[in-house]
C-alpha cells in the first residue's frame, strides 16, 4: 500500500513535461526519470563494494 502512493508521485513532479491538445498528447517526465536513475546508481554502487 505504501509502494503504490509513492509510485504515484512519479510522473506528476515539477519538471515532468506534459502537453495535452485536442489531437495530441505529449508526455516527457525528465524529473521522473532522473531520480530513478539517481537511485539506480546508487544502488549499483552499494553492491559494487
Amino acid at each position: 500500500m505504501r509502494f503504490t502512493s509513492i509510485l504515484s508521485y512519479f510522473g506528476k513532479l515539477p519538471g515532468d513535461i506534459r502537453i495535452e491538445k485536442e489531437n495530441f498528447k505529449f508526455y516527457f517526465p525528465i524529473t521522473s526519470m532522473i531520480l530513478i536513475s539517481i537511485v539506480i546508481n546508487i544502488i549499483i554502487r552499494i553492491f559494487k563494494k
